[in-house]
């Protein structure tokens, strides 16, 4: 079953199990794609204790890849610590988004940002 983001699997079955007057529940669930990411590219936990850190760093996504609905702004030292305080900055993004992800540097996700007006965002996830 493909379905969308917030799609209830589980009460599809129940539904179902109604409509056919004999009940129907899940006996298992599996996710095989959230998104872009897909489960044949997963690593085994068992395999990931094995990764030095560089091993795992190397086999991440580039973090400007997550999101990929969201546009991506880079905030400036200033900038960066005070959308980690929780303040709204002005940001160098002059798109109509009305959120975005927030990048220190280039890898360094540190927070995903909610448009107030024009360039002006305010944190709404503070990562890092």
């Amino acid at each position: 079953m493909t379905v969308s983001a917030g799609g209830y699997v589980r009460s599809v079955a129940h539904e179902l199990g109604s409509v056919l007057g004999c009940g129907a529940h899940l006996a298992s669930l599996r996710r095989v794609a959230a998104g872009p990411f897909l489960i044949e590219n997963a690593v085994p936990l068992a395999d990931m204790e094995k990764l030095t850190c560089d091993d795992l760093q190397a086999g991440m996504p580039h973090p400007r890849a997550l999101l990929p609905e969201l546009p991506a702004v880079t905030a400036d030292v200033f900038s960066a610590g005070r959308l980690r305080n929780g303040a709204a900055v002005n940001l160098p993004e002059f798109g109509s988004a009305p959120m975005v992800k927030i990048f220190e540097g280039q890898r360094n996700l540190i927070a995903i940002g909610r448009r107030l007006a024009g360039t002006l965002f305010q944190p709404m996830v503070v990562l890092g």
